[in-house]
């Protein structure tokens, strides 16, 4: 049975709104965020050029120079209002001078490379927006028009997946398209970030699941299917997406029909259900089992562990907890200095809390609310290990290091959804009613606030000199010269 939310709510879908608020600011956002701006953007375009070029090393060395670090100049810049930053990228101060239209867009790449067909399954991620920088190197090779068409079709793919996954979802859907709106969401979906087959993966995924859950008849040979592509999906972005295979296992038996494996599956959930502290303790086992074995060339579990702690729970030890962990899952927009303030973080993390709580009720058994925790803590867990392993220790040589560096909190935002079912679960026990009319108010209000409050930030903070730090006085100083 529908909701009030989803009667109102007939004139536009939910979807339809996500699509128009996405369209609306991913376009604004494609062309008003410079190029390489959004986090770890100059190595994606380096990875999605090599797919259909080879000999790009002039091309890789051009993106070196523009993305090196350099020295802020100037006199008006004041260090104190700008988190006191020591460098900035050499491409920065083209959009500062306003010189970046004749020099990005205008002036041509002096070499791209020799057109090529290296595509494998590994770089899949990267297949939509090199068919993009590959169309705006034959309109016209400057690092603007390849970095805008490789955005806008990377863009396309974001939207029509999501768009798709949220209209065939049995539920959460408002909580979906909040989670795919959010500021660093959009930012990712109009980069050239692999993190859009991420996010499309995960959503399709979780969409999929939705109709598992909730379905009463068995399979037919078309969700079969269903599920066999989605398997392999999986398997093309981030390793983290693995765990999503997880939350196959807690789908109902009757969709496989009467038979004994169906009735094996049943005992063994009824067993666990009768033995809840057994299957505590199994589990917390698994997780220091597997927290052993990732750290046992550098100093075994206990180590593990103590990097965990000081990663997630000692912000005095791990300064950017706050900052790019806990921010960065709602905006913190790149080079770890512009950001969505902490009192916006609270006010958004409280919005998709409401909007969780205000979904239509759904029965799922209660397996599916403990998988999708035991997933998303797999997720924090396993993301901390991987860069405490890949980036700590390897790429910074850090040898003693006891916490994980490199960690950003958008790496956890697409999973946000994967929390629902938990949600169902605490309905139980919490209520928290809002009336329709006033939720769906605050969805728009709070979707807008943050996409403008975003826009206004780049804006400042890559096209003004001083990053608008004396944005009033600057604006009334031009009002009085053109009085």
């Amino acid at each position: 049975m529908d909701t009030a939310l989803e009667k109102k709510s007939k004139k536009m879908s939910v979807e339809k709104l996500f699509l128009y608020f996405a369209l609306i600011f991913g376009l604004i956002t494609i062309f008003v965020q410079p190029i390489f701006a959004a986090p770890d953007e100059f190595n994606h375009f380096k990875s999605a050029n090599a797919v259909f070029h080879k000999d790009t090393d002039q091309i890789v060395g051009q993106v070196n120079q523009l993305t090196v670090q350099t020295p802020h100049k100037g006199p008006d810049l004041n260090k104190q209002a700008l988190n006191e930053p020591d460098s900035s990228f050499a491409f920065e101060s083209s959009y500062k001078d306003g010189t970046f239209f004749q020099e990005f867009f205008k002036d041509k790449v002096i070499n791209t490379g020799n057109l090529s067909f290296n595509l494998s399954f590994a770089q899949l991620k990267w297949l939509p927006q090199a068919i993009g920088i590959l169309i705006g190197q034959l309109i016209h090779p400057s690092f603007g028009v390849m970095i805008i068409a490789g955005r806008l079709v990377n863009f396309l793919l974001y939207l029509i997946i999501i768009y798709f996954a949220i209209k065939k979802a049995k539920f959460g859907q408002w909580f979906m398209s909040a989670v795919a709106l959010l500021p660093i969401s959009i930012q990712q979906a109009t980069s050239l970030s692999y993190d859009v087959i991420y996010y499309a993966v995960i959503f399709a995924c979780f969409s999929l699941l939705t109709n598992l859950w909730t379905r009463k008849e068995k399979l037919n040979i078309k969700w079969i299917v269903y599920c066999l592509v989605m398997f392999v999906a999986l398997l093309i972005p981030k390793a983290a997406v693995l765990i999503l295979f997880l939350l196959f296992l807690t789908v109902p038996s009757r969709l496989f029909g009467e038979n004994k494996f169906t009735q094996y599956l049943d005992k063994f959930w009824n067993f666990w259900e009768k033995h809840k502290i057994w299957a505590f303790v199994i589990i917390l086992i698994a997780f220091l089992g597997l927290i052993s074995y990732e750290f046992r060339a550098v100093a075994g579990g206990q180590r593990g562990i103590q990097v965990l702690f000081n990663t997630f729970f000692r912000p005095d030890f791990y300064q950017n907890m706050d900052s790019i962990l806990t921010s960065g899952m709602i905006g913190n927009f790149g080079q770890m200095t512009y950001r969505l303030p902490a009192w916006l973080i609270v006010v958004d993390f409280i919005f998709l809390f409401l909007l969780a709580f205000n979904e239509k009720e759904i029965k799922l058994n209660k397996r599916v609310a403990i998988a999708s925790g035991i997933a998303y803590l797999l997720v924090l867990i396993m993301t901390a290990i991987t860069m405490f392993l890949g980036w700590t220790l390897r790429a910074l040589n850090i040898a003693g290091a006891l916490i994980s560096l490199g960690n950003q909190g958008r790496y956890y935002t697409p999973f946000l959804i994967i929390l629902l079912p938990i949600a169902f679960q605490l309905g139980k026990y919490i209520k928290v009613e809002i009336n329709p009319v006033v939720v769906r108010k605050i969805f728009k209000f709070i979707i807008i606030f943050n996409l403008v409050y975003f826009l206004a930030l780049t804006v400042m903070f890559y096209y003004l000199p001083d990053r608008g730090a004396n944005l009033l006085p600057n604006m009334i100083k031009e009002i009085k010269g053109l009085l």
